[in-house]
Protein backbone atom coordinates (compact mmCIF):
# COMPACT_ATOMS: atom_id res chain seq x y z
CA UNK A 1 0.00 0.00 0.00
CA UNK A 2 1.49 3.23 -1.10
CA UNK A 3 2.42 6.08 1.99
CA UNK A 4 -0.03 8.48 2.57
CA UNK A 5 1.50 11.92 2.16
CA UNK A 6 0.91 15.42 3.09
CA UNK A 7 0.47 15.88 -0.79
CA UNK A 8 -2.22 13.90 -0.24
CA UNK A 9 -4.20 15.53 2.68
CA UNK A 10 -3.81 18.68 0.45
CA UNK A 11 -5.71 16.95 -2.99
CA UNK A 12 -8.44 15.99 -0.79
CA UNK A 13 -8.92 19.01 1.15
CA UNK A 14 -9.24 21.24 -2.05
CA UNK A 15 -11.33 18.35 -3.62
CA UNK A 16 -13.88 19.09 -1.11
CA UNK A 17 -13.47 22.76 -0.35
CA UNK A 18 -14.36 22.68 -4.22
CA UNK A 19 -17.77 20.64 -3.66
CA UNK A 20 -18.68 22.51 -0.83
CA UNK A 21 -18.42 26.31 -2.16
CA UNK A 22 -20.43 24.52 -4.98
CA UNK A 23 -22.90 23.92 -2.60
CA UNK A 24 -23.84 26.92 -0.57
CA UNK A 25 -20.25 27.19 1.82
CA UNK A 26 -18.55 30.47 1.56
CA UNK A 27 -15.15 29.19 3.00
CA UNK A 28 -13.80 25.81 4.56
CA UNK A 29 -11.25 26.19 7.15
CA UNK A 30 -8.86 23.40 8.23
CA UNK A 31 -8.71 22.77 11.44
CA UNK A 32 -5.93 21.18 13.89
CA UNK A 33 -2.79 19.70 12.00
CA UNK A 34 -1.22 17.14 10.33
CA UNK A 35 2.01 15.80 12.25
CA UNK A 36 1.71 12.39 11.39
CA UNK A 37 0.24 11.62 7.39
CA UNK A 38 -1.63 8.43 7.71
CA UNK A 39 -2.63 8.95 11.27
CA UNK A 40 -3.93 12.30 11.79
CA UNK A 41 -7.27 13.31 10.28
CA UNK A 42 -8.85 16.17 8.91
CA UNK A 43 -10.59 18.16 11.06
CA UNK A 44 -12.64 21.31 9.25
CA UNK A 45 -14.97 23.96 9.82
CA UNK A 46 -17.89 24.93 7.02
CA UNK A 47 -18.57 28.47 7.11
CA UNK A 48 -21.88 29.39 5.58
CA UNK A 49 -24.20 32.12 4.69
CA UNK A 50 -27.37 30.83 6.25
CA UNK A 51 -27.54 28.02 8.41
CA UNK A 52 -30.96 26.88 5.89
CA UNK A 53 -29.88 26.58 2.42
CA UNK A 54 -31.34 23.63 0.25
CA UNK A 55 -30.13 20.93 -1.65
CA UNK A 56 -26.52 21.17 -0.11
CA UNK A 57 -25.34 17.45 -1.49
CA UNK A 58 -24.70 14.34 0.63
CA UNK A 59 -20.94 14.63 0.88
CA UNK A 60 -21.05 18.56 2.02
CA UNK A 61 -21.99 17.10 5.19
CA UNK A 62 -20.17 13.77 4.91
CA UNK A 63 -16.82 14.58 3.80
CA UNK A 64 -15.70 10.37 4.78
CA UNK A 65 -17.23 9.52 1.57
CA UNK A 66 -14.40 11.10 -0.61
CA UNK A 67 -11.34 9.80 1.84
CA UNK A 68 -10.57 7.96 4.79
CA UNK A 69 -8.74 10.75 5.61
CA UNK A 70 -11.91 12.70 7.62
CA UNK A 71 -12.93 10.27 10.06
CA UNK A 72 -16.38 12.38 10.98
CA UNK A 73 -18.41 15.82 8.65
CA UNK A 74 -17.27 18.95 9.05
CA UNK A 75 -18.31 21.94 12.14
CA UNK A 76 -20.87 24.27 10.70
CA UNK A 77 -20.65 27.70 11.27
CA UNK A 78 -22.19 31.82 10.24
CA UNK A 79 -19.46 33.62 9.32
CA UNK A 80 -20.60 35.56 12.34
CA UNK A 81 -19.97 33.06 15.02
CA UNK A 82 -16.61 32.33 13.80
CA UNK A 83 -14.89 34.18 16.00
CA UNK A 84 -16.59 32.93 19.04
CA UNK A 85 -16.04 29.39 17.81
CA UNK A 86 -12.60 29.35 17.95
CA UNK A 87 -13.04 31.15 21.63
CA UNK A 88 -15.37 28.93 23.34
CA UNK A 89 -14.50 25.09 21.32
CA UNK A 90 -10.89 23.90 20.63
CA UNK A 91 -11.23 24.34 17.26
CA UNK A 92 -8.35 25.91 15.41
CA UNK A 93 -7.74 27.07 12.10
CA UNK A 94 -4.81 25.11 10.63
CA UNK A 95 -1.75 26.89 11.46
CA UNK A 96 -2.93 29.21 14.33
CA UNK A 97 -2.64 28.98 17.79
CA UNK A 98 -4.77 28.36 21.00
CA UNK A 99 -3.44 31.98 22.45
CA UNK A 100 -4.46 34.22 19.32
CA UNK A 101 -8.10 33.71 20.53
CA UNK A 102 -8.02 35.24 23.67
CA UNK A 103 -7.78 38.52 22.58
CA UNK A 104 -7.55 39.78 26.57
CA UNK A 105 -5.15 39.77 29.33
CA UNK A 106 -7.44 39.03 32.57
CA UNK A 107 -5.94 36.00 33.68
CA UNK A 108 -9.78 35.14 35.05
CA UNK A 109 -11.76 35.51 31.83
CA UNK A 110 -9.33 33.02 30.53
CA UNK A 111 -9.40 30.70 33.56
CA UNK A 112 -13.55 30.57 33.06
CA UNK A 113 -13.27 30.57 28.86
CA UNK A 114 -10.42 27.46 29.41
CA UNK A 115 -12.80 25.48 31.75
CA UNK A 116 -16.03 26.36 29.90
CA UNK A 117 -14.43 24.18 26.76
CA UNK A 118 -12.54 22.04 28.86
CA UNK A 119 -14.45 20.58 31.35
CA UNK A 120 -16.83 18.45 28.61
CA UNK A 121 -13.26 17.34 27.06
CA UNK A 122 -12.09 15.85 30.77
CA UNK A 123 -15.91 14.10 31.59
CA UNK A 124 -15.30 12.51 28.34
CA UNK A 125 -11.50 11.37 27.85
CA UNK A 126 -12.06 10.43 31.73
CA UNK A 127 -14.43 7.71 30.59
CA UNK A 128 -13.21 6.69 27.49
CA UNK A 129 -9.21 6.26 28.44
CA UNK A 130 -10.59 2.91 29.93
CA UNK A 131 -12.42 1.96 26.59
CA UNK A 132 -11.06 -0.34 23.84
CA UNK A 133 -10.36 1.47 20.77
CA UNK A 134 -8.15 1.03 17.46
CA UNK A 135 -4.79 2.16 17.15
CA UNK A 136 -5.32 5.15 15.18
CA UNK A 137 -8.16 6.12 17.13
CA UNK A 138 -6.74 6.01 20.31
CA UNK A 139 -3.93 7.94 18.85
CA UNK A 140 -6.19 10.34 17.67
CA UNK A 141 -7.71 10.57 21.25
CA UNK A 142 -4.32 10.87 22.91
CA UNK A 143 -3.77 13.68 20.67
CA UNK A 144 -6.46 15.70 22.32
CA UNK A 145 -5.95 14.68 25.53
CA UNK A 146 -3.04 16.42 24.99
CA UNK A 147 -4.06 19.37 23.81
CA UNK A 148 -6.16 19.42 27.06
CA UNK A 149 -3.38 19.08 29.33
CA UNK A 150 -1.72 21.71 27.65
CA UNK A 151 -4.61 23.98 28.18
CA UNK A 152 -4.78 23.32 31.96
CA UNK A 153 -1.35 24.52 32.64
CA UNK A 154 -3.20 27.69 33.27
CA UNK A 155 -5.00 26.08 36.48
CA UNK A 156 -0.88 25.29 37.57
CA UNK A 157 0.05 28.66 37.28
CA UNK A 158 2.15 27.25 34.53
CA UNK A 159 4.53 24.96 36.83
CA UNK A 160 7.56 23.94 35.01
CA UNK A 161 7.20 20.72 36.51
CA UNK A 162 3.77 20.18 34.83
CA UNK A 163 4.78 21.74 31.55
CA UNK A 164 8.27 19.50 31.49
CA UNK A 165 5.57 16.39 32.37
CA UNK A 166 3.51 17.96 29.62
CA UNK A 167 6.62 18.03 27.12
CA UNK A 168 7.11 14.66 27.93
CA UNK A 169 4.52 13.15 27.07
CA UNK A 170 4.14 15.09 23.63
CA UNK A 171 7.57 13.55 23.03
CA UNK A 172 6.25 9.89 23.73
CA UNK A 173 3.21 10.45 21.92
CA UNK A 174 5.55 12.18 18.74
CA UNK A 175 7.43 8.85 18.48
CA UNK A 176 4.61 6.25 19.09
CA UNK A 177 2.85 8.03 16.01
CA UNK A 178 5.58 8.63 13.71
CA UNK A 179 6.55 4.49 13.97
CA UNK A 180 2.29 4.00 13.00
CA UNK A 181 2.80 6.56 9.82
CA UNK A 182 6.32 4.60 8.62
CA UNK A 183 5.27 0.68 9.25
CA UNK A 184 1.82 0.56 10.85
CA UNK A 185 3.61 -1.08 13.83
CA UNK A 186 2.75 0.28 17.25
CA UNK A 187 4.46 -0.61 20.65
CA UNK A 188 1.45 -1.52 22.36
CA UNK A 189 3.61 -1.97 25.50
CA UNK A 190 5.02 1.76 25.18
CA UNK A 191 1.22 2.99 24.01
CA UNK A 192 -0.04 1.30 27.48
CA UNK A 193 2.32 2.99 29.52
CA UNK A 194 1.74 6.36 27.70
CA UNK A 195 -1.81 5.78 28.46
CA UNK A 196 -1.70 5.05 32.42
CA UNK A 197 0.63 8.68 32.13
CA UNK A 198 -1.96 10.49 30.45
CA UNK A 199 -4.65 9.30 32.76
CA UNK A 200 -2.65 10.33 35.95
CA UNK A 201 -2.25 13.63 34.17
CA UNK A 202 -5.38 13.75 33.36
CA UNK A 203 -6.69 13.48 36.97
CA UNK A 204 -4.49 16.44 38.49
CA UNK A 205 -5.26 18.47 35.41
CA UNK A 206 -8.90 17.80 36.90
CA UNK A 207 -8.22 18.43 40.25
CA UNK A 208 -6.72 21.63 39.83
CA UNK A 209 -9.41 22.57 37.59
CA UNK A 210 -12.35 21.84 39.64
CA UNK A 211 -10.70 23.51 42.54
CA UNK A 212 -10.59 27.05 40.55
CA UNK A 213 -14.05 26.66 38.95
CA UNK A 214 -15.56 26.26 42.34
CA UNK A 215 -13.60 29.03 44.00
CA UNK A 216 -15.13 31.40 40.70
CA UNK A 217 -18.19 30.09 40.95
CA UNK A 218 -19.43 29.05 44.38
CA UNK A 219 -20.23 25.83 44.02
CA UNK A 220 -19.95 24.02 47.47
CA UNK A 221 -18.32 20.50 46.76
CA UNK A 222 -14.76 19.06 46.88
CA UNK A 223 -15.72 16.48 44.39
CA UNK A 224 -14.60 17.02 41.34
CA UNK A 225 -17.09 14.97 38.89
CA UNK A 226 -19.68 17.00 41.14
CA UNK A 227 -18.07 20.15 40.26
CA UNK A 228 -17.74 19.58 36.88
CA UNK A 229 -20.91 18.93 36.51
CA UNK A 230 -22.30 21.77 38.23
CA UNK A 231 -20.29 23.72 35.82
CA UNK A 232 -21.55 22.21 33.25
CA UNK A 233 -25.66 23.23 34.28
CA UNK A 234 -24.34 26.73 34.77
CA UNK A 235 -23.29 27.01 31.90
CA UNK A 236 -26.42 25.55 29.92
CA UNK A 237 -28.23 27.74 31.85
CA UNK A 238 -30.19 24.88 34.13
CA UNK A 239 -28.32 26.13 37.34
CA UNK A 240 -27.86 29.81 38.70
CA UNK A 241 -24.63 31.13 40.24
CA UNK A 242 -24.54 33.38 42.91
CA UNK A 243 -21.64 36.16 44.74
CA UNK A 244 -19.31 35.96 41.35
CA UNK A 245 -17.16 38.69 40.03
CA UNK A 246 -18.96 40.49 36.84
CA UNK A 247 -16.69 40.08 35.06
CA UNK A 248 -16.88 36.19 35.27
CA UNK A 249 -20.67 36.01 34.69
CA UNK A 250 -20.81 38.43 31.67
CA UNK A 251 -18.53 36.15 30.26
CA UNK A 252 -20.73 32.91 31.01
CA UNK A 253 -23.72 34.57 29.69
CA UNK A 254 -21.76 35.50 26.21
CA UNK A 255 -20.93 31.66 26.00
CA UNK A 256 -24.71 30.83 26.57
CA UNK A 257 -25.73 33.85 24.27
CA UNK A 258 -23.02 31.81 21.42
CA UNK A 259 -24.49 28.44 22.51
CA UNK A 260 -27.86 28.88 22.06
CA UNK A 261 -26.95 30.52 18.74
CA UNK A 262 -25.09 27.18 17.37
CA UNK A 263 -28.03 25.24 18.65
CA UNK A 264 -30.26 27.26 16.78
CA UNK A 265 -28.61 26.75 13.61
CA UNK A 266 -28.35 23.54 13.83
CA UNK A 267 -31.31 22.41 14.91
CA UNK A 268 -32.97 24.64 11.66
CA UNK A 269 -30.61 23.51 9.16
CA UNK A 270 -30.83 19.57 10.51
CA UNK A 271 -27.27 19.20 10.10
CA UNK A 272 -26.65 16.56 12.80
CA UNK A 273 -28.85 14.38 11.11
CA UNK A 274 -27.14 15.02 8.05
CA UNK A 275 -24.02 13.61 8.77
CA UNK A 276 -22.66 16.99 10.16
CA UNK A 277 -19.91 17.17 13.73
CA UNK A 278 -21.31 18.86 16.05
CA UNK A 279 -18.44 21.50 18.63
CA UNK A 280 -18.25 18.74 21.12
CA UNK A 281 -17.47 21.34 24.33
CA UNK A 282 -21.34 22.29 24.21
CA UNK A 283 -24.17 20.14 24.81
CA UNK A 284 -26.46 19.21 22.16
CA UNK A 285 -28.90 16.43 24.06
CA UNK A 286 -31.29 18.88 23.00
CA UNK A 287 -30.72 17.92 20.01
CA UNK A 288 -30.28 14.60 19.35
CA UNK A 289 -29.46 13.43 22.99
CA UNK A 290 -28.03 9.98 22.71
CA UNK A 291 -29.46 9.02 19.24
CA UNK A 292 -26.23 10.56 18.31
CA UNK A 293 -24.19 8.11 18.95
CA UNK A 294 -26.92 5.72 16.86
CA UNK A 295 -26.45 8.35 14.01
CA UNK A 296 -22.45 7.66 14.20
CA UNK A 297 -23.24 3.97 13.77
CA UNK A 298 -24.99 4.26 10.59
CA UNK A 299 -22.41 6.31 9.27
CA UNK A 300 -19.81 3.74 10.22
CA UNK A 301 -21.39 0.92 8.26
CA UNK A 302 -23.02 3.59 5.18
CA UNK A 303 -19.92 5.59 4.28
CA UNK A 304 -17.39 2.74 3.75
CA UNK A 305 -20.26 1.43 1.29
CA UNK A 306 -20.77 4.88 -0.58
CA UNK A 307 -17.08 5.23 -0.97
CA UNK A 308 -17.18 1.61 -2.53
CA UNK A 309 -19.85 2.09 -5.00
CA UNK A 310 -18.31 5.70 -6.08
CA UNK A 311 -14.74 3.86 -6.55
CA UNK A 312 -16.36 1.28 -8.74
CA UNK A 313 -18.58 3.49 -10.96
CA UNK A 314 -15.72 6.07 -11.41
Amino acid sequence: MRKVTLSDYRKIIEQYREIALKNGAIDVVQCGSVDNPGVSDIDCIVVVREWVEANRGLIFYNPEILSVLFTHGPFICTKDLLGDLFKYTTLRALGSSRSEYLTFFDEEKSKIIIAARQVRSWLHFDRILNSNFSDRSILLILKSVLYSLDECKIYFNYNSNYIATITSIKNKLNIIRSSATEDGIIDNFELHNLIIECKLMLSLAGEQMALWVAFATKIKNSNKHYVMNEFLNILAGNSKFDSISPEIENEIIMMRNFRAKIMGGYSASGAIWKGAEFPFHIDCSNLLGYRIWFRRYIKKIVVPMIRLMRKVHA
